[in-house]
């Protein structure tokens, strides 16, 4: 061990390595074990035109689609091959990354460049640059938005908005600071200013340390471990440490390899020793080599989460987006998927029948890169005015399961009527306006019972009647904020018992 601490590294070099599925014998200091690798390729993309810059989380794929003259940024999701835009811009949409949920892109308009954040559970659309003078190369993780722009001094620092704590700020240095990638609370990114060194800075110690000393490029997260392109006299290798800036293996090839991601014990990366680029698999902890696919067409733009694998192909003619997905083993399978369900659901009701609900299942395993999820209730279904308990199981290859159960609360026309009552006395109206609306609200909610059974006129009436009133005092008694959220409950909790 060095003055860095570092721990003996494992290097692997590789005169020949595994082309798609087949087993190799993995030798170690005590025993011989066969591992089994295996996996599928599956066509993602494929259509007239480019598809670009695949980035990949979970089962959820962001890419550039450049078919139709400007380049927009849709997501896929690889379990059901459901394709939908995320961008309908005048301009150019680049640069997708995804975590979370979270899709971060640089939108290209009237010579003008931001990053915009896009939630895809809320459906939400935020514009986090404005004004800025070239905002590029944006991350996300769960707690950042990370990005490289020009700052005063005319170098490129790193800017972080910190979605946990709110509020943006700089990551900088004398010279610039290039290429962010982000996992959890840490940030990791190049200092050329410093030979090219990998440096992650931590928000929870406010600490930036050095994990290489340079130089690098590209370098990459997850949690603890940074994997990046070390470059050497006459070519680039592959390389990880953990955030102490132990070097835990390097990948030495021939030639050069580069834009290397990690997702745990694995790494992809891009091969350019030869006469076109291919994207290769590293199992960094074992030492094995994988290039999924065809050695005939060229693969670039790659990336990895657990045991899927993104990458762009030429076979076709032009650039589409592919997915490997695959796995390693040992023997047996035993070990039954991990099942993520979300926690109890509640939400008001829309019509008489309940509420549309959509919820995110996920499933991953040491062994099937797509163990089988099926929920007994799906998402997107109605749900009625009660709690639904929703079962849902996962099923792996080896027929290993997990089931776990979560509820759906819908919220009838008496919960939503007691939120509308509370929303009015929250406003602090004028007596003479609280009372009027109270009483009406009253009325509606004496008269419940009765709707609910299919008499809905004296509610239906009152609420109306409330309405007219909030109409009538809109920007006099009541602001104009005030009635849109008066009139928005009161419409809902009337589509609710279906007033005419």
């Amino acid at each position: 061990m060095n003055s860095h601490g570092r721990q003996s590294r494992r290097s692997v070099h590789l005169a020949a390595v595994l082309l798609c599925a087949g087993s190799l014998l993995v030798t170690g200091s005590a025993s011989a074990q066969t591992r089994t690798f295996s996996g599928k390729e599956s066509p993602l993309v494929v259509k007239a035109g480019s598809q670009l810059s695949p980035a990949i989380n979970g089962s959820l794929v962001a890419y550039v689609d450049c078919s139709t003259g400007g380049c927009d940024v849709w997501y896929v999701d690889v379990t059901n091959g459901v394709l939908l835009q995320v961008t309908r811009g005048s301009g150019d949409e680049i640069d997708p990354a995804i975590a979370d949920f979270r899709l971060v892109y640089v939108e290209l308009a009237d010579s003008n460049r931001n990053i915009w954040l896009v939630d895809l559970l809320a459906g939400t659309s935020t514009q986090v640059t404005s004004g800025r003078p070239d905002p590029s190369a944006p991350a996300v993780s769960s707690r950042f938005i990370a990005w490289q722009d020009v700052t005063g001094d005319f170098d490129r620092d790193i800017l972080v908005r910190d979605l946990a704590l709110g509020g943006d700020y700089g990551i900088t240095g004398p010279g610039p600071q290039i290429t962010p990638a982000a996992s959890g609370s840490r940030v990791v990114y190049l200092d050329l200013a410093a030979n090219g060194a990998v440096k992650v800075y931590d928000a929870e110690t406010r600490v930036t340390s050095t994990v290489f000393g340079g130089p690098a490029a590209e370098p990459d997260i997850d949690g603890i471990n940074v994997t990046y392109a070390r470059s050497g006299p006459s070519d680039t290798d592959i390389a990880v440490s953990d955030v102490s800036g132990a070097e835990l293996a390097v990948l030495t090839l021939d030639g050069f390899q580069g834009n290397p991601h990690i997702s745990g014990e694995w790494v992809s990366f891009e091969d350019f020793s030869q006469a076109m680029p291919h994207v290769g698999l590293w199992h960094w902890t074992g030492g094995e080599v994988f290039f999924p696919a065809p050695a005939a067409s060229s693969q670039e733009m790659s990336d990895i989460s657990g045991n899927r694998l993104v990458y762009t192909d030429d076979r076709s003619g032009d650039m589409d987006v592919y997915v490997f997905e695959f796995s390693l083993s040992t023997g047996g399978d035993t070990t039954p998927p991990v099942l993520v369900v979300p926690g109890s659901i509640i939400t008001n009701a829309t019509s008489p029948s309940g509420a549309t609900v959509i919820y995110a299942v996920t499933a991953t395993d040491d062994t099937d890169p797509s163990p089988a999820v099926t929920c007994d209730v799906p998402s997107g279904s109605t749900f009625p005015i009660e709690t639904t308990t929703v079962t849902c199981t996962a099923t792996d290859a080896s027929g290993n399961s997990t089931t776990k159960s979560f509820l759906v609360i819908v919220r009838g026309a008496p919960d939503q009527l007691q939120d509308l009552i509370a929303l009015v006395l929250s406003f602090n109206f004028r007596q003479g306006i609280e009372n009027s609306l109270d009483v009406k609200l009253k009325t509606a909610e004496g008269a419940l019972d009765a709707a609910i059974t299919g008499q809905r006129p004296t509610s239906c009436n009152a609420l109306g009647a409330f309405g007219n009133e909030v109409n009538a005092q809109a920007e006099k008694m009541i602001t104009a904020s005030q009635a849109t959220q008066l009139l928005a409950a009161a419409g809902q909790i009337q589509a609710t018992l279906g007033c005419p």
